[in-house]
């Protein structure tokens, strides 16, 4: 009987969890956290990853780039040694920079203060977008960069559901702060100074 219990504890939590399609949008929610992301990936590949997805800055709700996989050696070196880009550009419109941060064991990549307004105000309306995204750590192509054109359909019933179920921030985790101590605690004995070298290491392999 128990592993009957705990078999089905397990099947609803994955059915739970299980993605819901919403237009061309995916909406999954785990507990208290909701991950409104576009059904088709920006990249995948040398286990690194790529998705838009929906995040809340204040009330609005604009469009992000969140990049997932990388290796925890090299989130903790990122702030160093590591480079993330990426941008989204509706039809009509002029393309818009994102600022990525570590965040979400990856990167989140999102707007500025300056283009929140008009990135909330063009994803309701907007049949398509333009994503470009690129990763590199030291000098080395993790990925190329890459440009996807993506369709939007149900945009704005996915975007109130979202609101509905509590939209994640855009805001990037605050553990970066804590990078030179973090190293030291893991074993580094120089913290930020061996980041170099490690992030060679690893490439290198």
């Amino acid at each position: 009987m128990r592993r009957v219990a705990g078999a089905m504890l397990i099947l609803a939590a994955t059915a739970a969890a299980a993605p819901e399609p919403v237009g061309s949008w995916l909406l999954a929610c785990d507990g208290a956290a909701c991950v409104l992301r576009h059904k088709d990936r920006l990249f995948s590949g040398a286990g690194v990853s790529a998705d838009m997805e929906v995040r809340a800055v204040g009330r609005a709700l604009v469009p992000v780039v969140t990049l997932r996989g990388l290796p925890d050696q090299i989130l903790l070196a990122s702030a160093m040694a590591a480079k993330a880009e990426a941008s989204v550009q509706f039809p009509g419109a002029a393309r818009v920079d994102l600022t990525c941060a570590i965040g979400d064991g990856g990167y989140v990549c999102a707007p500025s203060d300056a283009a929140v307004a008009a990135l909330a105000a063009a994803l309701p309306k907007a049949r398509s977008v333009a994503v470009r995204v690129a990763v590199s750590v030291s000098g080395t192509n993790v990925q190329p960069a890459r440009e996807r054109s993506l369709d939007l359909a149900g945009t704005p019933e996915a975007l109130a559901r979202l609101r509905a179920a509590g939209a994640p921030s855009a805001e990037p985790g605050g553990w970066v702060g804590l990078l030179d101590r973090g190293m030291k605690a893991a074993g580094y004995k120089d913290g930020a100074a061996d980041l170099p070298g490690l992030v060679a290491r690893y490439w290198g392999r």
